[in-house]
């Protein structure tokens, strides 16, 4: 697949399948096709659009959006906005403190600061993500904590509940969290949690026929 520099070349709809930007501050409009975007340093924005796209922001504070489609995004390093918008993305924000923005299909979100907006949404945290805030919206939102070798019944003695919210139950391989909010507290680190619906160990199944 060729590449253009999106400086020096119109993106035409039905060709444009790889756009690789340089150092400085970029800004790439996506087209309809289903297209790879990858830029370097600088503090870029770049915009999919209606294609099932993969977005690699690069370094730098970027801002990197999904659009339509099924979309990866990618924030790379750097303090990051990603969003993922309408379709069933993945979106990471990488090194750096990142804000998380899902969308309105069901998403798979990786990062700091996350926000499921509409749809069944997955978070996703790692011991030694650091200290994180997660807020679900509508759809069946779960939050699926990787590597900590933690049963239900130690998640559930490491939450703190928040003044008028509903306590949490374990059922059969989750935690009902559904009217639930507060912090749930893994080593030296702490998650602010809302919105959600689930929380599970481990390695779980986010999207039917897809396992992580």
């Amino acid at each position: 697949m060729a590449s253009q520099d999106p400086a020096k070349a119109p993106l035409r709809e039905d060709e444009l399948k790889q756009v690789t930007g340089g150092v400085g501050d970029e800004r790439i409009n996506g087209t309809s096709a289903n297209n790879n975007y990858s830029t370097g340093y600088g503090a870029d924005t770049v915009m999919g659009w209606t294609g099932n796209d993969t977005i690699n922001a690069g370094s730098d504070n970027d801002i990197a959006g999904g659009q339509a489609g099924n979309d990866s995004v990618d924030g790379g390093e750097g303090t990051d906005i990603v969003t993922g918008g309408a379709g069933q993305d993945t979106v990471t924000g990488g090194a750096g403190s990142d804000i998380i923005i899902g969308g309105t299909g069901a998403d798979l979100l990786m990062g700091d600061a996350m926000f499921g907006v509409h749809g069944d949404d997955n978070f996703r945290w790692h011991p030694g993500d650091g200290n994180d805030t997660i807020q679900g919206g509508g759809g069946t939102d779960i939050l699926v904590i990787e590597d900590g070798g933690l049963s239900l019944q130690q998640l559930l003695g490491n939450i703190r509940l928040d003044a008028g919210s509903a306590q949490p139950s374990i059922q059969s391989n989750y935690i009902n969290l559904t009217g639930v909010s507060g912090t749930i507290t893994i080593g030296n680190e702490t998650i602010r949690f809302t919105g959600l619906e689930r929380l599970v160990p481990g390695s779980y199944q986010y999207f039917q026929g897809r396992t992580e």
